[in-house]
């Protein structure tokens, strides 16, 4: 049975402020890493990281999840994927949309997988239902060759319609990671006919990773995690750009850094992997954080949400 506990964001030295919770919600206490949101049909699922693609499902928002099943069926993988270079096997990061295809209404997944014989890739998938059922389609959608892994593929459409995939270039030899969006054709199962990548973050060696893009008030948000996801120094870190081709700035100071605390005011162990989901006029951000110890020592990476405002022009943790 999934547990629902419900922790805080709070101010810093101020007792008073203990009695103030953010609305931060743990949504399962199961292992879910790099939750990804969808909302449709009157439900709420949570795709992760793991075999098959792990899914918790709820008719709310923020509560009551329960396992669901998994996404994609061992017959559903792609023909690609095998044991890579340095005998990895990832099934990474999933990203889920409702899309309108030629044959009506479907489900679209973008999701991390290694390549037979080389680094991750991108792959594209296609279901009639919204949490299972999802089987691969064709070759990868990106790939960077021998040099570079490709990882956390997520959906951005744009204030026109426009359908854009954001990913992370990860090169093998430097160390270098990129933050890069590519444009879609109209049913995103397939790369903009003559799209190029660009670069949207850049931060050197340091690990940047799992982008969620929004449009909001005027203004492209670019939610990322930064730092190594296997200890408590991984955070949530939010960009932000007039258009979504302009310059992309960190939005706030210790670069951009969105904090998240728990009830008796301590951050979050590894608060990151998170994505964005805009419900009416509700922005919430879905993410995971270590329980019970850190890739070290045992723990698991559990799902949480916090619901986000805007203040003094950035988002932070709303008041319940």
């Amino acid at each position: 049975m999934a547990v629902v506990v419900m922790v805080g964001v709070v101010g810093e030295g101020s007792a008073s402020a203990h009695r103030r919770d953010h609305a931060v919600a743990q949504l399962s206490d199961r292992q879910l890493a790099d939750p990804s949101p969808l909302r449709t049909g009157g439900q709420t699922h949570l795709f992760g990281t793991g075999p098959g693609f792990p899914t918790l499902s709820s008719k709310r928002v923020a509560r009551g999840f329960r396992v669901s099943g998994r996404a994609m069926p061992r017959s559903g993988l792609p023909r690609w994927h095998g044991t890579g270079t340095g005998g990895t096997r990832h099934l990474w990061a999933p990203h889920v949309a409702r899309v309108r295809g030629p044959r009506g209404p479907g489900y679209v997944m973008y999701f991390t997988a290694t390549r037979r014989g080389g680094w991750d890739c991108v792959g594209v998938a296609r279901s009639s239902r919204p949490a299972r059922g999802f089987r691969a389609a064709g070759p990868p959608l990106v790939c960077a060759g021998r040099r570079a892994t490709i990882i956390d593929p997520s959906l951005y459409v744009g204030p026109h319609g426009r359908r854009w995939l954001t990913y992370v270039r990860r090169d093998r030899v430097t160390g270098i990671g990129q933050v890069r969006i590519i444009g879609l054709g109209k049913y995103g199962m397939r790369l903009r006919p003559g799209a190029r990548s660009r670069v949207l973050v850049q931060n050197g060696r340091t690990i940047t990773e799992a982008p969620s893009m929004l449009t909001h008030r005027g203004r492209t948000w670019l939610f990322v995690s930064r730092y190594s996801y296997r200890g408590c120094g991984y955070r949530t870190e939010v960009y932000r750009a007039r258009t979504p081709d302009g310059r992309f700035r960190p939005a706030g100071p210790d670069h951009g850094r969105l904090v998240l605390r728990s009830r008796a005011g301590r951050v979050l162990c590894g608060a990151g992997g998170g994505e964005v989901l805009k419900t009416r006029r509700t922005v919430r951000f879905y993410f995971h954080a270590w329980r019970g110890g850190t890739e070290y020592t045992g723990g698991r990476r559990v799902p949480f949400v916090a619901k986000l405002v805007w203040r003094n022009g950035r988002p932070v943790v709303a008041r319940r």
